[in-house]
């Protein structure tokens, strides 16, 4: 009996031992769950990356556009003046906080499908492009992005701007674009309304050409410059670009460009805007696509000279309605090259455009317009009009 109630005591004794010894091994834990967080201080729409401390957020739209040349052009069995594109666009923009501020990575992918009436036959066109990705910090940015010379305005198809989707950011047959360009930049903003950038950008989308043969290069990258103050209703802009241009066999002529853009709110309903540009050998920076002409054929610039032309807008958005009329005009001249064109004809165009820009419900845009446009060029003149619809779903 003594033996029995012994060992029954040790066991106890051996059980308790065990039971001290496991609280004091730590308890294993449930890994923890990845949650996706908002991260308001970086502004509306943006999450947390699970497992980081990284935000971003997603946005872009969806649009389709359809236009049919009105004035001008030729209807016929083999030519019909429709066109008609789709967008698609993905914005990505990654922020995080460092020891050095902010740190944001912006990427945008642009998909278009788009067709291309003709005299012979129908085509149709689809792609797909970066059309922004550069990196921000310190008032620093670097990458594919807006040109610093880019006014606060966005009109559309009349005037060049970073918009996407069939060719209406082209500046001419050779299909390169003046609104994105690759650059290294620095801006700083302070209290008083006042904020200013200075740029170096790729001068090789700069270059007068046709759409087979390039004309010159440029030793340096385009030095461009911005300065912005906001005042209350009233914001005022100056940008400055330089651009060289390299004969085709020696010589040089630094090419310049020139900008100013006011904007003035009225009231919540009225809003004016307008932008005068002047351009020396720097044909791309004039804004407008009919102006845009090569800046030099020669082959020694030695004694030579470029093109040059300025350009005028003005406009007034209204609010009408549940939508806004946006009635915008243009006033332009080009004159080309005058050492290789002993006769040179200036190119004038002047254009105008009236839409209505109405919201049906939030995120959806439905936009009809009507753009007229003349030009003048070895004193004939070419005049064209169209209606254009656009339908567009933003996220």
């Amino acid at each position: 009996m003594r033996t029995l109630q012994s060992g029954l005591l040790a066991s106890v004794a051996l059980l308790g031992c065990f039971a001290a010894q496991a609280a004091d091994l730590p308890a294993k834990q449930a890994a923890p769950a990845n949650y996706v967080l908002a991260c308001p201080a970086m502004g509306a729409g943006f999450f947390t990356i699970p497992g980081s401390e990284t935000c971003i957020a997603f946005s872009g739209y969806v649009r389709n556009r359809i236009s049919d040349q009105v004035i001008g052009g030729t209807v016929s069995s083999l030519y019909a003046p429709f066109k008609a594109d789709a967008t698609f666009r993905l914005n990505t923009d990654i922020r995080s906080n460092t020891e050095i501020g902010v740190v944001r990575g912006f990427a945008r992918m642009t998909g278009v499908y788009a067709t291309a009436p003709s005299a012979t036959l129908t085509t149709t066109n689809g792609s797909s492009y970066l059309s922004l990705a550069y990196i921000q910090f310190s008032g620093l940015s670097a990458g594919l992005q807006d040109s610093y010379f880019l006014g606060s305005n966005s009109t559309g198809a009349t005037i060049i701007t970073t918009d996407d989707g069939a060719s209406g950011n082209l500046t001419d047959s050779a299909a390169y674009t003046a609104g994105t360009t690759t650059s290294i930049g620095y801006s700083q903003s302070f209290v008083n309304g006042l904020s200013f950038g200075l740029a170096l950008e790729d001068a090789e989308v700069r270059h007068g050409r046709t759409s087979s043969t390039y004309y010159g290069v440029a030793q340096i990258p385009d030095v461009v410059g911005k300065a912005t103050y906001v005042s209350g209703p009233l914001t005022l802009s100056a940008m400055g670009a330089s651009h060289q241009n390299e004969g085709l066999t020696s010589g040089s002529i630094m090419g310049y460009a020139g900008q100013t853009y006011m904007k003035y709110t009225i009231s919540p309903e009225t809003q004016l805007f307008a932008q005068a540009t002047y351009a020396y050998g720097a044909m791309s920076y004039l804004g407008v696509k009919d102006l845009i002409l090569v800046d030099h054929k020669d082959a020694d610039l030695d004694g030579g000279s470029v093109a040059d032309g300025y350009n005028f807008v003005g406009g007034i958005i209204q609010k009408a309605g549940p939508g806004n009329i946006q009635l915008v005009g243009t006033y332009g001249v080009s004159t080309p090259d005058i050492v290789t064109d002993t006769t040179p004809s200036d190119t004038t165009v002047t254009q105008g455009e009236i839409n209505y820009d109405w919201s049906p419900v939030k995120n959806l845009k439905v936009i009809p317009a009507f753009a007229y446009t003349r030009k003048n060029k070895d004193d004939a003149d070419t005049n064209s009009g169209s209606f254009r619809l656009t339908i567009r779903r933003d996220f």
